[in-house]
């Protein structure tokens, strides 16, 4: 069963158009996959690496694939398995191209390197084509059907999801199975007005790094526009009303009435404060709060936000697989709802000690369409009292401040990370524990050989690189996580 799927990391994908061609340039090399269907992943940036994209080829089919170079030195042109070992390998002496035969390999994640891992694409073969049907338009606020439908059933996928994502909402929903090979997900379509990109994949039974199951197809990318709802040009709507429900951003301006009193642990309400300069719109809490302060993106939100936060999950809301600290519902106007906005949380030293965890180990996390997505959080301060955390959400439901400390489940990198004195993250890896030095310390310094930390955590100062991003689940997450493979990959080559 794979460690690490390899879809190692991009650096750019300069080819995004028309034309069904993944292109990667680092170094002296452009690697070019000519029949290959490109996915257009959430950018995000992973040791210096731009992922952007990935490279889809139907499991059986030849990969054509191309490198351009200046260097007239003789090269490899190497497909990699996600046991980091070689399944095809080619000579090419210049610019160049070769077939790789796919014929005996799984479906899964792959990664097309040359010169040496200087120029890494990533590939999935795909056990089946992947239908998805979408309408391109909707209004926000409204609920939306994904189709999805697989060209043959073997293997039969053990999970099925849609996924929606631009540059600030990545996001997954499990589809429902209707009938052999066609699957349906409901979309609750109240992001942002925008475009958003919409993808399927399926997955199998093999777990691997960071609790994710194996990727055995993806579908085409395909576009959904949300609209700006008319209701939203309306005036701000009552009051009260019964706190609304349950997995779902918040929709009253109200704390939560059906929260359990004595396991509240704080509750708080204040005015935003509109934006002035280059701030936006802004409300804070008193010092040491469960929520102790949000930025909006944007400056010209008005209005109350209401925190509710409590020891354990609501009887309404799915458990997270993390171990959750506390739990903060966070009401706001509903012209709010899904702004973009930066969280400032506080958890005491207290419920840190309980369950035995670090600052190092804390996330924060966002209940929406029924699953629990980790944010790209960060450790402002640590004090003796109290750990500060940073989180950008792309909109307002529950948040969890979770720890991954003693939960194989909730853990979201392989990596035992710790944070040092600069800000930086450090890992040790178990794979590499030989390749340490007998003081403790890594035996290699720099930055192509370490081992990077794979979760979202980074403690302030320190370069912060979402790649846990549940979301994008076996795209941008597994991206992500071929840091480690990479850098193990560019180890053996040395």
């Amino acid at each position: 069963m794979p460690r690490v799927p390899v879809i190692a990391l991009l650096v750019v994908i300069a080819v995004l158009t028309a034309s069904p061609v993944g292109a990667q340039t680092d170094g002296a090399y452009t690697i070019t996959v000519e029949n290959a269907d490109i996915v257009e992943t959430p950018e995000r940036t992973v040791q210096g690496y731009t992922v952007s994209s990935l490279a889809v080829v139907p499991q059986g089919e030849t990969i054509e694939g191309s490198v351009s170079t200046d260097t007239t030195e003789p090269y490899r042109l190497t497909l990699y398995n996600s046991d980091q070992q070689i399944e095809e390998t080619v000579e090419l002496n210049g610019s160049g191209s070769a077939s790789l035969s796919t014929s005996e390999l799984e479906p899964g994640a792959y990664a097309l390197t040359a010169g040496g891992l200087d120029s890494v694409q990533p590939v999935v073969l795909t056990a089946y084509e992947t239908t998805l049907s979408v309408p391109s338009e909707t209004e926000q606020g409204s609920s939306v059907t994904a189709d999805i439908q697989f060209s043959g059933t073997t293997p039969e996928p053990a999970t099925v999801q849609a996924v929606i994502a631009n540059d600030e909402v990545d996001e997954t929903i499990t589809a429902d199975k209707d009938s052999d090979g066609t699957y349906s997900a409901t979309i609750d379509a109240s992001y942002d007005p925008g475009d958003y990109r919409m993808y399927a994949v399926a997955r199998n039974d093999d777990t691997v790094e960071n609790g994710q199951s194996g990727l055995i197809a993806v579908s085409s990318q395909q576009t959904l526009s949300i609209t700006e709802s008319e209701q939203n040009d309306g005036g701000g709507g009552g009051g009260g009303g019964g706190g609304g429900g349950g997995g779902g951003a918040p929709s009253s301006d109200s704390p939560d009435q059906t929260a359990d009193v004595d396991d509240i642990i704080d509750q708080q309400s204040a005015a935003i404060e509109t934006g002035s300069d280059a701030a936006g719109s802004q409300v804070e809490f008193e010092s040491g709060s469960t929520v102790e302060s949000i930025t909006f993106t944007a400056d010209d939100i008005e209005g109350t936000v209401n925190v509710t936060s409590t020891a354990s999950v609501p009887d309404d809301v799915e458990p997270s697989e993390q171990t959750a600290l506390q739990i903060s519902e966070i009401s706001v106007p509903d012209t709010a709802r899904n702004s973009s906005a930066q969280l400032r949380m506080s958890v005491s030293a207290d419920r840190l000690n309980q369950s035995n965890a670090t600052a190092a180990d804390l996330r924060v996390t966002r209940y929406s369409n029924g699953t629990w997505t980790a944010l790209n959080t960060s450790v402002v301060d640590e004090t003796t009292a109290r750990v500060t955390l940073e989180a950008t959400t792309p909109g307002f439901s529950y948040f969890a401040v979770t720890t991954t400390s003693g939960s194989d489940a909730g853990s979201t990198d392989g990596d035992n990370t710790t944070d040092s004195s600069d800000g930086e993250s450090s890992d040790t890896d178990d794979d590499t524990q030989s390749d340490d030095t007998s003081d403790g310390e890594s035996s290699d310094t720099d930055d192509d050989t370490q081992l990077s930390d794979t979760d979202n955590t980074t403690e302030d100062g320190g370069d912060s690189t979402d790649t846990s991003t549940p979301g994008f689940g076996p795209v941008v997450s597994i991206v992500g996580l071929l840091t480690a493979s990479i850098a193990l990959l560019r180890r053996r080559n040395r």
